[in-house]
């Protein structure tokens, strides 16, 4: 806040500068200079000989912007003294940043392929907002790190847990954990060991491994909500819906804990599995008749 003298006072975007008429004896000094990196600046009594601008002090930065910075006329030019004389003036910068805050301090959970944006405060000693800041962005250490960070935007696309830093003059803040969960189902590929029995439970090797669209296992899949079905060329699976949780470990449905055996003639044919408008890939298995069987235990 400004007291005019004589003439005009304007601000400026570097920060508040004052004009004073020719003729005037004036004295500047700062009341809540303790807002302000420097403090204590303040001008003995002078006679301003031009009409132009004299820059009796100059505050930068938002803090010290709201500090109370006065001009007075004097015609006692001792009712200053002991007043230091600066020449030239100086720049009076805002305090310095001890703190910031960043948005979403609460702990958070996105999915796979969500994007998060975020805003950070900072703070100086005394609780100060500082103002116009601009803030780096990024992720805590992480050697498989759950995103990654366009200006103030964040993109997940890993499954895993970690916290947005925000860096402004060597000073960080953190938000809360974010923890990333699978994307929506993307594809499916079907493990069968490619010699099967007629009429037997699957042998050997027998899973479906779920994927969300980047590569991350789909660990939370519900095959209660949503079913998976086998189909097979020739003959059928028994059972070929799958609804089972049970069955869906770490995102791998495991088919030789569902007692699923091939009913139908003996044929190499191609099975593959499917999941609303997601298919697997395909498998080409040969289901043979129980001589197989024999085949399997010399193996």
């Amino acid at each position: 806040m400004f007291v005019k003298v004589k003439h005009q006072e304007y601000i400026s975007r570097f920060g508040r500068h004052l004009r004073v008429g020719r003729g005037t004896n004036f004295a500047v000094f700062t009341v809540n200079a303790d807002l302000c990196r420097f403090v204590g600046y303040r001008y003995n009594p002078m006679k301003v000989a031009k009409t132009l601008l004299l820059a009796a002090i100059i505050v930068t930065g938002a803090l010290c912007s709201s500090a109370e910075i006065t001009a007075q006329p004097v015609t006692d030019r001792s009712t200053t003294d002991p007043i230091p004389v600066l020449d030239p003036p100086p720049w009076v910068r805002a305090a310095q940043i001890v703190s910031i805050q960043v948005s979403l301090s609460n702990d958070t959970t996105l999915r796979a392929g969500d994007s998060l944006v975020f805003t950070a405060e900072a703070f100086d000693q005394a609780g100060n907002l500082v103002e116009n800041i601009n803030f780096e962005w990024s992720l805590d250490i992480c050697s498989q790190c759950i995103g990654e960070f366009t200006d103030s935007i964040l993109f997940v696309n890993r499954v895993g847990t970690g916290q947005a830093v925000a860096t402004a003059e060597g000073v960080s803040g953190v938000s809360g954990i974010i923890t990333v969960l699978p994307g929506e189902l993307d594809r499916m590929v079907l493990d069968i060991s490619e010699t099967q029995v007629v009429e037997q439970n699957l042998l050997t090797a027998a899973a479906i491994i779920l994927y969300d669209e980047f590569n991350n296992l789909k660990s939370d899949y519900s095959l209660s909500e949503n079913p998976i079905t086998l189909v097979a060329g020739t003959g059928s699976l028994v059972p070929d819906i799958l609804t089972d949780n049970s069955l869906q470990i770490g995102g791998v449905v495991r088919l030789l804990s569902g007692e699923i055996n091939y009913s139908g003639p003996s044929a190499t044919t191609e099975v593959y599995a499917t999941s609303g408008d997601v298919v697997s890939s395909t498998a080409l298995i040969s289901f043979n008749g129980y001589d197989a069987l024999d085949a399997l235990d010399a193996q």
